[in-house]
């Protein structure tokens, strides 16, 4: 299936899951000339619908025919729609809420909500660590049951399965699960792809950029390996209008002191302070590699590696009636996250059934 078939039969699994989900009501038959081919004319087919196939039950069925509400969003669309990480998911899928916290606390913390279940005080949006309440909302990176804000290329669909799903899915999933699902290496052909971006935000000083390239390179009929690498750096729009002015620039060590107004009077002396423009900027790099090696017909081992850093200032926060300032004698609180995810994944079809293992 293609990415621009794949892109349909979201749109079409969408329609279906809408009508399923809503009243049914006696249509009125087209009229017979609406139906009916002009006479002496033969009869068309009718068209032809690609469908979407999703994994939300642990093997693959068309969307139309899984029990619950799911939503499959394609690679082709988070693409389009410039969803470039978890967190854009929420601005894109019906149902799923998520706390803008921006990239310096989001990147530690799930924020979904799904049916209006959280664990979270959802008004502190400003924790330097990660929340230790259980999560309502279980995250899995293709077959790994784990929570961090990956970026989204090279992928084939995210799943967004409302809850609950403690059965398939495990611990905290009482709301739902929202499943991402990469690409596979293809052994039939060698293939990449160059992405680049460049866009701007109201209020920042900074353009926005961002680049990805992925490459599959078949090694034989049955192993093939796939390489993404890409970054993307975020420009701030919150301003620090009060920051302290220290004697050591840059990251502070424990040895700066801050630069007094009147240095001969230090009891009374207030601080020299600057404005310090895009405190909330934030910049992302990765790189993954992932193999697949079909033993057999009905046998086949993935072995995936990704190592993803994430550098943030500021936390996007303004004082009330100060828009989008922060008075903050300290505003750049500088974090940084690395994400080393190694995955092996067995697969064996027995006709009857599959049996997958997942390690990670």
């Amino acid at each position: 299936m293609t990415r621009a078939q794949l892109a349909l039969g979201t749109a079409l699994a969408t329609f279906g899951v809408a009508a399923l989900a809503g009243p049914s009501a006696a249509q009125p038959a087209p009229p017979a000339s609406a139906t009916a081919p002009p006479a002496g004319e033969p009869s068309k087919p009718p068209p032809k619908t690609e469908e979407i196939v999703v994994t939300a039950t642990r093997r693959s069925e068309n969307v139309n025919k899984i029990p619950y509400n799911i939503t499959a969003i394609s690679g082709v669309t988070l693409q389009r729609d410039g969803i470039k990480d978890l967190a854009g998911l929420r601005n894109s899928v019906v149902g799923l809420q998520a706390a803008d916290y921006g990239e310096r606390a989001s990147n530690i913390n799930n924020a979904f909500i799904i049916r209006g279940i959280t664990t979270q005080d959802i008004g502190v949006g400003e924790s330097e660590f990660p929340n230790l309440a259980g999560s309502t909302v279980s995250n899995y990176i293709d077959e790994t049951p784990l929570f961090t804000n990956l970026k989204l290329t090279d992928i084939q669909r995210v799943e967004i399965l409302r809850g609950p799903q403690g059965t398939l899915f495990g611990a905290d999933s009482v709301g739902g699960t929202v499943r991402t699902i990469h690409n596979k290496p293809d052994p039939a052909g060698f293939d990449y792809q160059l992405d680049g971006t460049l866009s701007g935000t109201d209020r920042a000083s900074q353009p926005n950029s961002g680049g990805d390239l992925m490459v599959n390179i078949p090694l034989t009929d049955k192993l093939a390996v796939r390489l993404n690498a890409g970054y993307d750096r975020e420009a701030g729009f919150i301003d620090g209008d009060n920051a302290v002015v220290f004697n050591q620039p840059g990251n502070l060590p424990m040895t700066a002191q801050p630069i007094l107004a009147q240095p001969g009077d230090p009891i009374n002396s207030p601080f020299v302070t600057t404005t310090d423009h895009g405190i909330n900027s934030s910049n992302v790099w990765f790189v993954r590699g992932d193999a697949l090696w079909h033993a057999t017909d009905d046998i086949s081992a993935e072995l995936s590696y990704q190592h993803q850093v994430d550098t943030s200032n500021g936390f996007n926060f303004e004082f009330p009636g100060a828009d989008y300032v922060t008075h903050r004698r300290i505003p750049i609180n500088p974090a940084t996250t690395k994400t080393d995810l190694a995955a092996l994944t067995l697969t064996a079809d027995f006709g009857f059934g599959t049996i997958t293992s997942s390690s990670s």
